[in-house]
């Protein structure tokens, strides 16, 4: 019996000691700020989304907290019915609009709000429903499953010429695990074979969910799954016979006879289709694009396009971005914004390309309005938030001015 009392004493104490231990870890991490959650989940329309309540360090180009709202926005929570008197803005687009890399009420869209107090006396509030990696195809699906439901008065969809129409292909995207659209004859035609992946079957277990939900809640959990992405990533590193690198967007290796490169950003983004492929994702994009208008004008709501710059399209070094315009051989850097632009002036929608306006405050400033570092690469830093925000408050102020914000 005295064996069987002492062996339990010790049982406990270890058991205590563990705890305390881990008790004392979580806390360190916590007062540390060291948090990886698990931003998205997987979503039977859109593929994936983000994650309700997700919260933690965001370290992508810059340290930011960020907090994911019960609905699953990179928002303040909203409600669904619409205050009486209420001007509501709803913003569609990429990760430039889910915006991590500012503080929340850096980002363009909280900006426009503040703007707007000088176009109108009427209470306004914008919906932000931008989610990284997003091409037109899921901001279509977002549009008809979720923001229409907040009844907006305005809808603004934010394209990104740079990777968008890639999004919008499968063959070119290469991701699996997201829904498409393809076109028989005028009409898109869903595809949602993603739902079939094994992939996202097994994240759409109830286990998957819980472990998820468990993950983030523990900040160890999080860093020791970090510390198993990064060791798994070295391995297929080594065994693909590529180096190792520790950063952790590292530089990509330069295109033939270019010297600038940008992840997520393909030379092709700036010239008009050469191939099938390219062609193809360019008439489904435009395609997606006056759909959004049909639906949004079917709800009774207005449409507006602004187009995103790129890093090098307003880079401050004017030789710069000539010798890279010469070096791909465009005629310019605004293929992309300029297309929009004819289709929304054959489609009956305002269009705001802002790389011309951004690309002049650059100059003048010798500032950068992308990233944040000295390379003018990666997502608008908090310059070019507050920048895109007053030239699209603007914009819609002047578009929309006898129409929305006069209204009584």
């Amino acid at each position: 019996m005295t064996r069987t009392i002492e062996l339990a004493a010790k049982t406990a104490l270890l058991v205590g000691i563990s705890a305390a231990m881990i008790f004392i870890a979580e806390m360190t991490l916590r007062l540390a700020g060291i948090a990886y959650p698990s931003w998205y989940r997987p979503d039977e329309i859109l593929g994936y989304a983000l994650r309700p309540h997700a919260a933690g360090w965001h370290r992508d180009e810059s340290r930011t907290f960020v907090q994911i709202s019960s609905q699953g926005f990179r928002d303040m929570e909203h409600a669904l019915a619409k205050p009486q008197g209420t001007l509501r803005i709803a913003v569609l687009g990429d990760s430039f609009t889910e915006a991590m890399q500012v503080e929340q009420h850096e980002a363009f869209w909280s900006v426009i709000k503040e703007e707007l107090v000088e176009c109108t006396d009427k209470p306004i509030e914008v919906l932000n429903f931008g989610v990284g990696g997003y091409g037109t195809a899921q901001e279509l699906l977002m549009l008809r499953e979720r923001a229409l439901a907040f009844d907006p008065d305005i809808v603004v969809l934010a394209f990104f010429t740079s990777n968008d129409v890639r999004n919008n292909s499968r063959v070119l995207e290469g991701n699996p695990l997201r829904s498409y659209y393809t076109l028989s004859g005028t009409t898109l035609l869903l595809d949602d074979a993603f739902r079939r992946e094994p992939e996202f079957q097994r994240r759409s277990t109830p286990w998957y969910s819980l472990w998820t939900a468990i993950l983030n809640r523990s900040r160890i959990l999080q860093g020791t799954a970090l510390a198993k992405r990064t060791v798994e990533g070295f391995l297929h590193a080594r065994m693909a016979g590529k180096p190792i690198q520790w950063e952790h967007n590292p530089p990509l290796p330069t295109e033939q006879g270019v010297e600038w490169n940008e992840p997520g950003i393909e030379t092709w983004t700036f010239l008009p289709p050469a191939t099938e492929i390219t062609r193809e994702a360019w008439a489904v994009t435009e395609r997606l694009v006056t759909q959004i208008q049909e639906d949004v004008v079917a709800h009774g709501a207005r449409f507006a396009v602004i187009v995103f710059s790129s890093g090098i399209g307003v880079h401050p070094d004017m030789p710069l971005r000539h010798r890279f315009q010469v070096q791909i051989g465009a005629s310019n850097l605004m293929y992309g914004e300029e297309r929009i632009a004819d289709l929304g002036a054959k489609s009956g929608f305002p269009v705001l390309p802002l790389t011309p306006p951004l690309r002049a405050f650059a100059e003048e400033n010798s500032v950068f309005l992308h990233g944040s570092d000295a390379t003018g690469k990666g997502h608008w830093n908090v310059e070019g938030h507050r920048l895109v925000g007053e030239l699209t408050s603007t914009f819609l102020c002047e578009k929309f001015a006898e129409d929305i914000f006069s209204t009584p």
